[in-house]
């Protein structure tokens, strides 16, 4: 048996859920036209994405995401948009993973189809002068959409189901897989595929098709159950049917709770009268594959560009049925040249039924590869296992400029002159999943040393959407740090778990990045390296922060402080950076005076210069803002302005100083610094990492809100949560906090039914994603009650109030910032609910606590006096 894992790479496209209808591509120039475009597609049913502010800093991989899952491609075309580069990438990516008739130029103003790039001027396209004549190209190009995305109707007509179908979804790169199915009445297909690539949804999909064309679906899903009771039910729904015929789906075969192999041979004639899907992530070895002629549907990225006559040099004196084993075999395999020399081999012995061996264990693909592989130098060898475990990102290898080793260039060459590696599309793969998997297993140990030493100086930062293109092809390196190691192997593989923990944990996946932080904490104790352990130690911590468990982090961050202290001593920077760490622990805590006390012996141990003092200062002035001492917050900021240096410091500083504005009520100030800060990104004067645009822009939203210009600041919000979900997902952090802020301004329009509903929803999300105890799930609670407030029910919002109390206060503490707002809330219902008495008493007790924590002078402590003050006087009248 053998997983898909080792199956064919090629040129079959990747299936995905459709987000979107419609991409509309195009220059900023031409954004009316691209807007009255939306609007007409919109109005008619359509879901459009438009990317309306483009600007240098934006993040690439949002833009790539939006188009890979939309349905149909508009690219306008102007004297602008024909030099812009951004145009040109969302075209590219258009057109090589959208079929033709689903890409359609659109000419906008003078431009002629003479002037339009090369690989469209084949495409259907249409002229758009100005905005008076989109309804009637929307008339023209409406029939075409519709073609591309397919129908809509979910129904079944005609063909009775039996059992439940999975639920239908739109979907992108389905279309050639869909044809290929088709092309068979009856007949057994094997849909095989790696987890998640979409093989459930293509049968779904299949079965909507061919509704028409057969007389019952029945849709069987093999999980969990036992091969008698998958048969008992197919024979007794083709015997009721008699001779009708009909569509049998076999779902998940793999995951039966027993060896599949005998209903394989029991769906095998079947497949005679009847249409037969199996959808498997493995093959089974079974006789009756090959008796019966079983089809196999590969989905993932299948190559298939090998020449026919190279393959026939190889077919020389076969018979026909041999020659045509070996063409299934060989488009199968991507047109692997080694692959296919070695099915030769089988056929020259008269083995016509290679197949099987090659579906099974016997495979010698390692025993091929050493003899391809002993034509090359030593050096050249391990080059290649290094190449083995950097195959999902070869183009950079190749191209990049720091990836490219002395020598490159001729290995490549020879690589793909013998087939082991191939172009397509503009990038470098492995011919062949197998020849990875076996390049990657007999590695010695040598080459994995140069595999680490190779890598991790090169990883890109955790924080940036490039590096999610190197942490699922470094997975499998990754795996082995499970082995026993040395020391220095040990410490390299440390270095590599916690670039992998940091950008899981940067991506909102906090489960991995925590298995691969305790992974990389291990080894770096074993390593004796202390600045590896401290970082491993300051990774821990960081976990537990982002989970919410913020004792547990202050926790381990004082241990952290206290072990660089005694290794290194007090004003080393490890030192001085974990002392930094403690710090914004215990601000989280609301445990403001320590924090600020540590921050100020950071600031004053940092010599001039140093790279971290503008960090230093940043981290005390936010201490200071929230301690409510704002005129030495903005004295704090402007020292760490004038002595920063790069544009991704001044940008993060901007944002701390527009928030400290807007809380000195300056807001035409605050909405002048981010305005000035995405102009500088804009005009690429400044750099920054990928969705800081997006948080600027909706720090920015909030201003406008407190200025009085709701409907400026709930466009720019709405804009803000689509850019989030699309590049980071729906259930980031980050997209859920853009929610919430949006729903704030709904609620402030306003509309509150639909702002307490976003709430709900973004409690939910954090409660899942995040946990419950984490400070931001427990704000969550807070704002629903405030939207149910808004929304008159008291005792509602009373009510969760009093049952997120207990959780806040055992969590962050009973001088938790937090824990006083829920206790005032607390009072301001008690008093509005008529409860004078509780009033009274509730803000007596608190008035108190904030006194103990902050100065009587503190506005807060002032406000709440008065509030005891007045409902004292109303329980005693």
């Amino acid at each position: 048996m053998t997983s898909f894992g080792e199956m064919p790479r090629g040129q079959g496209q990747v299936i995905r859920r459709r987000r979107w209808d419609v991409f509309i591509s195009h220059a900023r120039t031409d954004a009316p036209l691209a807007q009255a475009l939306s609007k007409a597609i919109s109005d008619r049913g359509f879901s459009v994405w438009r990317d309306v502010h483009l600007t240098a800093g934006e993040p690439v991989q949002a833009i790539e995401q939006a188009v890979r899952s939309s349905g149909v491609v508009l690219v306008l075309l102007s004297p602008t948009s024909l030099s812009s580069r951004w145009l040109r990438h969302e075209m590219a990516i258009a057109l090589d993973v959208l079929p033709k008739g689903c890409v359609f130029p659109i000419a906008v103003g003078e431009v002629a189809i003479q002037d339009l790039p090369l690989r469209l001027r084949d495409r259907q396209w249409l002229h758009l002068r100005n905005e008076r004549q989109v309804d009637k190209l929307i008339y023209r190009l409406l029939p075409s959409i519709e073609a591309a995305l397919g129908e809509r109707d979910e129904g079944t007509d005609g063909a009775r189901v039996i059992n439940e179908l999975p639920v239908r979804e739109p979907l992108v790169g389905v279309e050639s897989y869909l044809e290929e199915l088709k092309a068979q009445r009856v007949g057994v297909t094997w849909i095989v595929g790696a987890p998640g690539v979409g093989k459930t949804s293509l049968a779904r999909e299949y079965a909507f098709h061919i509704r028409r064309q057969v007389d019952f679906i029945l849709w069987q899903s093999a999980h969990c159950r036992g091969r008698q009771e998958i048969k008992e039910q197919i024979l007794r729904v083709t015997k009721d049917e008699g001779a009708r015929s009909g569509l049998i789906v076999v779902d998940g075969l793999d995951e039966m709770v027993e060896s599949p192999m005998k209903l394989v041979e029991f769906l095998a004639p079947i497949g005679d009268r009847h249409r037969v899907l199996i959808t498997t992530r493995k093959l089974i070895q079974s006789p009756a594959m090959i008796n019966h002629k079983a089809a196999i549907l590969s989905i993932g990225p299948l190559s298939a560009s090998a020449a026919t006559d190279y393959l026939k040099q190889f077919a020389a004196g076969l018979q026909p049925q041999e020659y045509a084993a070996l063409e299934d075999f060989a488009r199968s395999v991507g047109w692997s040249r080694p692959l296919i020399t070695l099915a030769s081999r089988y056929l020259a012995r008269g083995s016509v039924r290679f197949l099987a061996d090659v579906l099974s264990e016997q495979f010698p693909i390692d025993q091929v590869l050493g003899d391809v592989l002993g034509r090359l130098s030593e050096v050249n060898r391990r080059r290649v296992h290094v190449l083995a475990f950097c195959s999902d990102f070869l183009n950079t290898v190749r191209n990049v400029e720091g990836w490219a080793a002395p020598g490159d260039e001729g290995l490549f060459d020879r690589l793909l002159q013998w087939g082991i590696m191939f172009e397509r599309g503009g990038k470098t793969i492995f011919a062949h999943e197998m020849i990875v998997e076996s390049l990657r297993r007999t590695s010695p140990r040598a080459a994995l040393h140069d595999v680490l030493s190779y890598v991790i100086p090169r990883l890109p930062d955790p924080e940036s959407a490039s590096a999610h293109e190197f942490i699922q092809g470094l997975t499998g390196l990754a795996d082995l740090s499970e082995l026993a190691w040395g020391a220095g192997t040990g410490s390299e593989f440390a270095e590599l778990l916690i670039w992998q923990a940091s950008v899981w944990r940067s991506a909102g996946e906090p489960k991995r990045a925590k298995y691969a932080g305790r992974r990389a904490l291990t080894l770096a104790e074993e390593s004796g390296d202390p600045e590896l352990r401290v970082r491993a130690m300051n990774l821990q911590s960081a976990l537990a922060f982002d989970q919410g468990r913020l004792a547990e982090a202050c926790s381990m961050e004082r241990s952290t402080a206290e072990y660089s202290i005694a290794t290194f001593g007090a004003s080393h920077p490890i030192s001085l950076a974990s002392q930094a760490n403690l710090a914004s622990s215990l601000r989280a805590l609301g445990d403001l005076p320590e924090a600020l006390t540590i921050l100020r012996r950071v600031v004053d141990l940092l010599p001039p210069g140093d790279p971290e003092l503008v960090a230093a200062l940043n981290n005390l002035a936010i201490c200071l803002r929230e301690a409510g001492a704002h005129d030495e917050a903005l004295s704090v900021l402007e020292d760490a302005r004038a002595k920063a240096v790069s544009d991704p410091e001044r940008i993060r500083l901007n944002q701390i100083l527009a928030a400290l504005l807007t809380e000195r009520g300056e807001l035409e100030a605050a909405a002048e610094v981010l305005c000035e800060t995405l102009q500088q990104i804009a005009d690429g004067r400044g750099s920054t990492v990928d969705n800081d645009i997006l948080r600027i822009r909706s720090n920015l939203a909030m201003v406008y809100s407190e200025s009085g210009r709701l409907t400026d600041s709930l466009s720019m919000q709405e804009e803000v949560v689509d850019g989030f979900e699309i590049s980071l997902g729906p259930d980031h952090p980050s997209t859920l906090s853009a929610r919430s802020n949006f729903a704030l301004l709904l609620m402030k329009s306003g509309h509150l039914g639909e702002a307490l509903a976003i709430f709900r929803e973004v409690s939910e999300g954090r409660n899942r994603i995040l946990g419950p105890d984490h400070p931001e799930s427990l704000q969550s609670l807070l704002l629903v009650a405030r939207a149910m407030h808004s929304m008159d029910d008291k005792m509602g919002a009373l009510r969760i109030l009093n049952e997120s109390l207990a959780d806040v206060g055992r969590i962050l503490g009973p001088e938790h910032l937090l824990t006083f707002t829920v206790r005032e809330g607390i009072a301001d219902l008690l008093a509005e609910t008529g409860d004078a008495a509780g009033a009274t008493l509730a803000y007596r007790e608190l008035v108190a606590d904030l006194e103990r924590v902050l100065s009587p002078e503190n506005p807060w402590v002032q406000r709440v006096r008065a509030s005891a003050t007045e409902w004292r006087l109303v329980s005693e009248g």
